[in-house]
């Protein structure tokens, strides 16, 4: 609800927070899952379904927790919002590959 109403509000734009979330959301939402996946394979030899589990979990969006903790001390509020509305619509994409890329 507190990000809903924070994307809400008129605000003055913020200049760089499109190109910090966009950065952002490239990382988590395309480095972290192949970070993972390179960790969970060749340096823990994770069996196969945690390896998978691991990856599932990393190609998910931001949560909320950063933008409340932004917000709560007053850092970069409306850039990890944006990261966070990114990567939740982006994920869809990235949630439907990866389970699609299982299936082959």
């Amino acid at each position: 609800i507190a990000l809903g109403l924070f994307l809400g509000e008129r605000r003055t734009p913020v200049p760089g927070a499109g190109r910090s979330a966009v950065v952002l959301g490239g990382l988590k939402l395309l480095v972290h899952p192949l970070l993972v996946w390179l960790l969970a394979t060749q340096v823990f030899a994770l069996p196969a379904a945690l390896a998978h589990a691991a990856v599932l979990m990393a190609v998910l969006p931001t949560g909320t927790g950063p933008f409340m903790l932004a917000e709560f001390h007053r850092r970069e509020a409306s850039t990890t919002a944006a990261t966070v509305l990114g990567t939740t619509l982006l994920s869809l994409l990235t949630v439907t590959g990866y389970l699609a890329l299982l299936q082959l």
